[in-house]
């Protein structure tokens, strides 16, 4: 068998040991001090397993030491295709991009992303930590775990990267350049397509729509005060340049994991989707066929407090200089409504699906009708409590 092939029944990438070995070789070549590497060039009996999870571009593999497990790192393979569609083609030089993006968030702020080890031009092949033992944020979340602490580290965390880079503290020279460093033209079609085009194009839809959302979604294409308002926060994500950003903040890049669509943009879309993905999981559990049961009770009444802590948390840790600060924090709370809605009709409208909402399809209505109030009002939500209280208004 080849070191690295293509299966016609699985249509996925096979990875050998001897691939993995030679990927890391060639990378201690150009540095010889990356010492995580080096297990994986001495011994022979690798466990290598795919943790790709529900990631749709990547190959996502871990590589341990059979005899010393807790050595482990993680390889990140970008195939010049999306992993969950191959015959998708896809720009393998992302990897490069995800690579300089994870060195520039941990010279930043160390430890809010796994430190980076190497990457491999000629394989496209991301080196980095693994984040054994940690369990994936959606995950936990799901599975009825919530902390005010751990929701408000994301936040803090979030806050600094923008701080750092944003324009009134760098000025518009430095962030040019970091723009230029920075280009992503083809990951920024790709988000453009799935998060704010195709959700609302009935063609492009229709193939993704649950049963239950059949009725809802003819109601959205129908919508012309829907289309102008997605068009509207389309324009912010597509024109505005204001700080360095994570670009695709969902509950499983946690440690501010998937830097491949990092980019300088609007500081809102990030915030906005680490809002929607709360959404998400406050909807999951408000569905559960147990909903009585004490645990998804106390998710439903934790969820929107976490919401509120992650926006105080963000605000609080937000540095910028600005002349009017309340002026600046009206148009990013309303913008920041705006990215969370495009959020929500992403993941019910289009290709890139949720765990949250898939495995709950009775909970897929009141998040669309969410998500379709927000978009509408976004102008008008100018801090955390009315946007919760569009959220929320189902249970009135």
């Amino acid at each position: 068998m080849a070191d690295n092939a293509v299966t016609a029944e699985t249509q996925c990438v096979v990875f050998e040991p001897a691939w993995i070995r030679e990927t890391a070789m060639e990378c201690l070549r150009e540095d010889n001090s990356v010492q995580e590497l080096k297990f994986v060039t001495e011994e022979e009996d690798l466990v290598i397993t795919d943790v790709s999870a529900d990631g749709h571009l990547n190959n996502v593999l871990r590589v341990a030491s059979r005899r010393h497990p807790t050595k482990s790192v993680i390889f990140k393979h970008a195939p010049p295709y999306w992993r969950v569609a191959p015959s998708s083609p896809l720009t393998d030089e992302r990897g490069d991009l995800e690579y300089r993006a994870i060195q520039k968030f941990h010279s930043i702020l160390p430890g809010s992303v796994p430190k980076p080890l190497a990457y491999n031009r000629t394989r496209k092949v991301v080196c980095m930590e693994d984040l054994r033992g940690y369990t994936l944020y959606r995950k936990w979340l799901l599975a009825g775990n919530v902390d005010e602490d751990v929701a408000r580290i994301l936040a803090r965390n979030i806050a600094t990267i923008h701080s750092e880079t944003h324009v009134t503290n760098i000025g518009q020279e430095a962030l040019q350049q970091l723009d230029k460093e920075f280009q992503n033209p083809e990951l920024m079609k790709l988000l453009d397509s799935v998060i704010y085009v195709d959700p609302m194009i009935r063609e492009k839809a229709v193939k993704h729509i649950s049963p239950a959302l059949k009725k809802q979604a003819e109601a959205v294409f129908a919508d012309a005060e829907l289309l102008k308002a997605m068009g509207d926060i389309r324009r912010v994500f597509l024109e505005k340049k204001e700080a360095f950003i994570h670009s695709d903040t969902h509950s499983s890049s946690v440690m501010l994991f998937d830097l491949e669509c990092a980019r300088v943009g609007p500081c809102a879309k990030d915030l906005g989707q680490v809002l929607a993905n709360y959404f998400f999981c406050y909807f999951h559990h408000l569905h559960h066929p147990d909903n009585n049961n004490q645990t998804h009770t106390w998710m439903v009444d934790t969820l929107p407090d976490i919401c509120r802590a992650t926006v105080e948390e963000y605000l609080n840790h937000l540095n910028v200089i600005v002349d009017d600060k309340d002026s600046f924090i009206r148009q990013l709370m309303s913008e920041t409504a705006g990215f969370a809605a495009a959020q929500i009709f992403s993941r019910l409208l289009s290709i890139a699906r949720v765990e949250d909402m898939d495995s709950m399809e009775s909970a897929q209505p009141d998040a669309l009708a969410a998500g379709c109030r927000l978009l509408k009002a976004q102008h008008s939500v100018h801090d955390v409590a009315a946007m919760m209280d569009l959220v929320l208004r189902h249970t009135s």
